[in-house]
């Protein structure tokens, strides 16, 4: 029987990593071994490689199981996903399969050492991007909060269907909207890595539209779960008559902070057939996709509340 494809976020990996026992370790690993075909996105090997260089919190031990873990995944390892966006909307390329990162890409990362200077500027820069992100993106929240289509509503479909799906097809209906979308979700990436593509780049902008975006599936993930993690700190959703109105997503700085490397976990996701995690946020946002069918895998919530011997030996999924 085929294995299920499932991205490890990096909440439950590194939890595992942090087990102090080696033998409970490796039977955690081969539980999920048994049950699925593990994927590693390459969010992961982004964010355990700057912990490398900047350790924070995380003890230097932990640090480095969480290192020789990955290299011992690398069979198992994804291209960035928005390299694989790029290669289906702007070369035509569709995802048949799963994509490794390149050779090149492979080697320089197992390559790099904690003091090399370039990975610890590189991690600084990654750190401040990300804040800048979270940053322009509360005070756009702020500004939804005056909108009609955010405040309470009864159903993840109702939150989808009145907030991000409503906006992206409005959109893609006004050409200046439409580039505005996609020169801010995907024409900083594109234009940093693909400077040489910048033509191509503006056509295939041009051309994606209310009559062509369904050709392009991982592309439309991409921008709906950035709308969707745009929208979803200022909604409260209230799903019965008992239960009290709930935020989706938390609205504060460091929610923010966090929401820019979760959309790239989801997103790789959204390519395989289940996302493993311990985030609740990530959670809820894969369970709002599944619910409104434009995905159809399975969150697998691992809670971060309950010790992983009386979940992961359990799964059902």
């Amino acid at each position: 029987m085929k294995k299920l494809l499932a991205v490890i976020d990096k909440c439950l990996f590194q939890e595992i990593c942090e087990v102090e026992s080696e033998l409970e370790r490796e039977g955690y690993w081969a539980e999920l071994y048994k049950r699925y075909q593990l994927v590693v996105p390459f969010v992961l090997i982004e964010e355990v490689i700057a912990n490398l260089a900047v350790p924070g919190k995380i003890p230097q031990q932990i640090i480095e199981r969480m290192r020789c873990q990955l290299v011992f995944l690398k069979p198992c390892w994804m291209e960035d996903i928005t390299e694989t966006v790029f290669s289906e909307l702007v070369e035509n390329r569709p995802l048949r399969k799963m994509r490794a990162p390149s050779d090149e890409i492979v080697s320089s990362l197992l390559k790099m050492r904690s003091d090399d200077p370039h990975l610890i500027e590189w991690s600084e820069q990654r750190k401040n991007d990300r804040k800048e992100t979270a940053q322009i993106r509360k005070a756009e929240q702020e500004r939804l909060l005056k909108s009609a289509t955010t405040g309470h509503m009864h159903s993840y479909r109702e939150f989808f269907e009145r907030t991000v799906k409503r906006e992206f097809l409005h959109a893609l209906d006004d050409p200046k909207q439409k580039h505005e979308m996609l020169e801010a979700i995907l024409g900083v990436h594109f234009r940093q890595r693909h400077r040489a593509k910048t033509d191509q780049i503006e056509a295939a902008f041009a051309k994606y539209g209310p009559k062509t975006f369904s050709r392009y599936p991982v592309t439309l993930y991409y921008l709906t779960v950035r709308m969707a993690y745009l929208f979803a700190p200022a909604v409260n959703v209230k799903r019965d008559d008992t239960s009290q109105p709930r935020r989706i997503l938390r609205g504060t700085a460091s929610g923010q902070f966090n929401n820019v490397q979760d959309e790239q976990y989801l997103v790789s996701a959204f390519v395989c057939n289940r996302l493993l995690t311990r985030d609740s946020g990530m959670n809820t946002m894969a369970e709002v996709f599944r619910e409104v069918g434009w995905w159809k895998g399975d969150p697998v919530f691992l809670d971060p509340e309950v010790d992983l011997n009386h979940q992961i030996p359990h799964l059902l999924r």
